[in-house]
């Protein structure tokens, strides 16, 4: 499992001192704030919103994908004789697959937990999975990576309805779509599933499905990436338009656009093709249907676009788009998905 990059260990005591004790490979000074930050007893704000029920965080930092198991209540004493009261095991992974590193990560804090809390028999497990793939009861090769990738479509569809043709827009034109829940779990899972949207790219990575805005780490990293999808709790994001051009509020289902990107969201005639496809009773409530049908009507805008850039001479530019005589909205609309597609001469 050499997707793996490295495994960290974070104790909270009893004097409430949270810190990543022990790291093997060792980690950046960012990449530890990172972490530190997806550890609930450090962020209130993401202790309140997973509540008792939740002990598995994921996002992204970087290249790298951050997943987080957390145990709390945890009763043994360290050999310092300084009670631990809760633990978390991070690894740092380069793959996506967030119900394979829950196992994994599960099975690393028992291991943890059963050494009364020696970190040296985490870095036994960790290199044991890293070269052959198994610890314990954990496999890695009885997991399907394609699975990883097939999000929940359907119940974005569900909670969005005709809206969604806004979020594919966003996706297609390689825009900054920030999303708010209060839920952390719901909006993990929703951001994950955005890249489904534009199944064509294989583009799993522009996603950050936890962030927190007020840390300069991660907002760097934002403004480094440029395109992205991110998840956050913080409720006061909407006000924050620096940080996206499509905001989504998960908790009334509403679509924001920014007021410097409502020309990139002016709908043309696709979009209300695209919004039946989207509606239609063939697809509904089934994710790998809406996956397929969308890649199908997507294909079928990026083949026209194609087409017209072989009739001259492998040739497409802005000047042959306006010598068209299309309408304002749609010449922005075409002209800014062959600009995301690499399809512009020269650009």
């Amino acid at each position: 499992m050499n997707s793996l990059e490295s495994v960290l260990v974070i104790e909270k005591d009893t004097n409430g001192d949270v810190d990543v004790v022990w790291a093997h490979p060792t980690v950046e000074d960012d990449q530890k704030d990172v972490v530190l930050q997806r550890f609930p007893l450090v962020n209130e704000a993401l202790l309140e919103s997973i509540g008792q029920g939740t002990n598995f965080l994921f996002s992204k930092y970087k290249d790298s994908y951050v997943y987080t198991f957390v145990q709390r209540n945890v009763v043994t004493n360290r050999v310092e004789n300084v009670k631990v009261t809760d633990v978390g095991i991070c690894v740092l992974s380069k793959e996506f697959f967030p119900e394979k590193h829950f196992d994994l990560l599960k099975v690393l804090t028992e291991i943890f937990i059963s050494s009364n809390l020696d970190a040296s028999k985490v870095q036994e497990a960790y290199l044991e999975v890293f070269c052959l793939g198994t610890v314990g009861s954990f496999n890695a090769d009885s997991y399907d990576a394609r699975k990883a990738k097939i999000g929940d479509l359907a119940s974005i569809v569900d909670a969005f309805k005709e809206e969604t043709v806004k979020i594919w827009t966003a996706l297609l034109l390689k825009k900054r779509v920030l999303v708010y829940s209060d839920d952390v779990e719901e909006l993990t899972k929703f951001v994950s599933s955005l890249p489904c949207l534009v199944w064509h790219r294989q583009h799993w990575d522009l996603m950050r499905p936890l962030v927190n805005l007020g840390n300069k780490n991660e907002t760097t990293d934002l403004n480094v990436v440029g395109t992205y999808v991110a998840g956050t709790i913080d409720s006061s994001a909407q006000n924050n338009t620096k940080y996206y051009d499509l905001f989504l509020d998960l908790s009334n289902h509403t679509v924001l656009v920014a007021e410097g990107s409502t020309a990139d969201f002016k709908l043309i005639k696709f979009h209300k093709e695209l919004a039946e496809v989207l509606m239609s009773p063939d697809v509904k409530g089934d994710s790998q249907k809406l996956i397929r049908a969308i890649a199908v009507k997507t294909k079928e805008l990026l083949a026209k676009l194609n087409t017209l850039k072989s009739n001259h001479s492998d040739q497409l530019t802005l000047e042959l788009l306006e010598n068209m005589n299309l309408n304002t909205d749609t010449l922005n609309f075409l002209y800014n998905t062959a600009l995301s597609e690499n399809m512009i001469t020269g650009a």
